[in-house]
């Protein structure tokens, strides 16, 4: 992350007043207990700093994709759990057998299910305050990720 400069992609070249620093910095930290709320609050409060609405977008484009990836991970878990449960003869067309149930095993699968989404979430916090520190320093990164090159067109802070 550099400090806002003038190049291609970015269309100020002034620094970013402290007020807009604070705000988006308040707004990836406000990510961390609501992030959902946080990014749309922080779309609205920013509507006139492009600054604060580059990180409201990130943050909101992050959790969506995160979300997606999380859906799909559980939808194929329990289809996983459904087959496995098949393979097992405990659900078969005479009925459900649950003698036949391998608790070992979904307990095993539980308890790593629970310990990567916990670690998921420690990644996800350590994330924002990453970001907040950089928000807070006015800082945009200077070879943006995909998902960086789409808010800084969103918010009007990067061109075309």
């Amino acid at each position: 992350m550099k400090p806002l400069k003038e190049d291609a992609r970015i269309s100020v070249a002034m620094e970013i007043p402290k007020r807009d620093q604070g705000l988006a910095s308040l707004v990836n930290l406000g990510s961390i207990p609501f992030p959902y709320l946080a990014p749309i609050a922080g779309i609205f409060i920013g509507a006139h700093s492009p600054y604060v609405r580059f990180h409201a977008y990130r943050m909101l484009i992050e959790q969506l994709v995160g979300t997606l990836i999380t859906g799909v991970l559980m939808a194929s878990s329990l289809a996983y759990s459904v087959w496995k449960l098949k393979e097992d003869g405990v659900l078969d067309s005479t009925g459900l057998h649950t003698e036949r149930i391998d608790w070992l095993g979904i307990l095993i699968k539980s308890a790593l299910t629970w310990v990567l989404f916990a670690l998921w979430g420690v990644w996800n916090t350590l994330n924002s305050l990453k970001d907040a520190l950089e928000a807070g320093r006015g800082h945009v990164p200077s070879k943006p990720r995909w998902s960086e090159r789409m808010a800084l067109k969103w918010s009007g802070l990067a061109k075309g």
